[in-house]
């Protein structure tokens, strides 16, 4: 049933739809006043976005190129030395076929660390020690410098010369006296100078023939010290015992990085004796990978010994010789003086030579047998010194104690060569590793490169290297 509207009602219906009209109105103006700045807000975040999302691009591609550039690093070199390396010729391949996230940008590389400098060489090399072969190849060297250390505690090599004698320190002329000259020649000179020649002349100059200058590398350079060793007057028997007592049986500082050095040496270079003979049968010697040393061409030959003594070719191998035989030398010698039952062979000897001297002569030569003595200890040791040398070089073992084996470790040629290189400084042996490497991969080879991307006035850097010896997480930032 119609009813019919009030002027009242109708008034006020009329009033609230124009109250409606006009908040609507409002809204829409006020829109209408913020809509430019909300445009403006979204087309900067929309600009940054995009600038950010080519920065990303730009850095993005920066580190593919580097590591790109990193992939061509020379196969030839990893597998013969397992060393990373790229040369820049190689590298810069990676902008061969690039194709830039933006086409005004400009790209280049720069190369750093050669890898023959010292401290990115040791680098490489103690990240492919201690990563890939320590428990197989560090091991051996490990147990024998820890035996080394054990005997060294119960050993003194370096005072061999307290056991000079008195009665020879005059010199040679001790044992074989100028008998000055004769108005008329006694009877008994012929058969004196017969029993001369037979029993001392002839030990004398035998002993002589294993005496050579002893070739040392000094540490602070690539000098090398020169010991003229005699023990038949004492000259530079001190220095030589302490010299050998500090080499064999005393730690250097950072061994561990000597150490890691000579293995890879003795690992990746020819040295002359690549095998040992164990029971009639010879056992070569192979890199971590695989490969047969002694398989190694020719060319390579004595690198190992180069390296340890600094020399060039058969110098090297021949001074390598001299250090063993003297070394040899030293520890037969220490082991006949200090053998009561091994000396006192000759001590009998000494005493029946010095009193067939007085009884041929009529008393008038009278030679002291501790004297006679010593010169038979040390031609026999010298002698003895000489034939591990030989056996040493034809890839036998020796005890390093002779005698009565007071200590239980075979030692082998390599040893030797371990032991000069421990011996000297990680700086010097690395700089000849460098040397013999170049000869046979010529670089320079780098192990890291930078990509830098120029576009417009910004610029992205990203440095990459191959894998360092000190965990990413572990390295500090400068």
């Amino acid at each position: 049933m119609f009813r019919p509207v009030s002027e009242r009602d109708a008034s006020r219906r009329i009033r609230q739809n124009s109250l409606a009209v006009a908040c609507v109105g409002s809204m829409s103006l006020a829109f209408c006043i913020v809509l430019p700045a909300i445009l403006l807000l979204f087309s900067q975040v929309l600009h940054f976005s995009r600038a950010s999302r080519a920065d990303a691009d730009l850095a993005r591609h920066a580190r593919i190129v580097a590591d790109t550039a990193l992939a061509h690093y020379d196969r030839d070199l990893y597998r013969t030395f397992g060393l990373f390396g790229v040369k820049e010729y190689e590298a810069k391949k990676a902008l061969d076929s690039d194709a830039l996230p933006i086409s005004e940008a400009r790209l280049r590389l720069e190369m750093a660390d050669d890898l023959m400098e010292e401290a990115a060489l040791k680098d490489a090399i103690a990240r492919h020690m201690t990563w890939r072969t320590a428990a197989s190849v560090l091991s051996d060297a490990l147990d024998k410098m820890g035996a080394l250390e054990k005997i060294g505690r119960e050993v003194n090599v370096s005072q061999l010369a307290d056991y000079f004698p008195e009665a020879l320190k005059p010199g040679y002329e001790v044992v074989d006296p100028d008998l000055g000259s004769f108005d008329e020649e006694p009877e008994w000179k012929n058969e004196y100078e017969a029993l001369m020649d037979k029993e001392i002349r002839r030990v004398y100059q035998k002993g002589l023939t294993y005496l050579a200058p002893i070739v040392i590398p000094d540490e602070s350079d690539e000098t090398y010290e020169t010991i003229q060793m005699n023990p038949f007057d004492n000259s530079g028997l001190q220095k030589f015992g302490s010299v050998v007592d500090s080499l064999l049986f005393v730690a250097p500082e950072n061994a561990l990085d000597r150490l890691i050095l000579s293995e890879y040496t003795l690992s990746y270079f020819y040295n002359d004796v690549p095998y040992v003979m164990r029971h009639g049968l010879r056992r070569d010697d192979y890199t971590p990978d695989g490969r047969m040393i002694s398989k190694f061409p020719v060319s390579r030959r004595y690198e190992a010994e180069e390296i340890a003594t600094g020399l060039q070719g058969k110098t090297a191998k021949t001074a390598t010789l001299v250090f063993i035989g003297a070394v040899r030398f030293a520890i037969h010698f220490v082991d006949i003086i200090t053998d009561e039952t091994n000396r006192a062979g000759y001590k009998a000897s000494a005493v029946a030579i010095a009193a067939t001297i007085t009884a041929v002569t009529l008393g008038y030569v009278n030679i002291p047998p501790e004297a006679i003595e010593w010169l038979l200890m040390a031609a026999a040791a010298l002698a003895l010194g000489a034939v591990d040398a030989a056996a040493l070089n034809k890839g036998e073992e020796v005890d390093l104690w002779p005698g009565m084996k007071k200590f239980e470790l075979k030692l082998r040629y390599r040893d030797f060569l371990r032991i000069l290189i421990v011996a000297q400084s990680p700086d010097k042996i690395a700089r000849r590793i460098a040397y013999a490497v170049d000869r046979v991969y010529p670089g320079p080879y780098y192990t890291s490169v930078a990509c830098i991307l120029d576009c417009g006035a910004k610029s992205v850097r990203f440095d990459a290297a191959f894998l360092s010896r000190i965990p990413e997480e572990d390295e500090v930032e400068p």
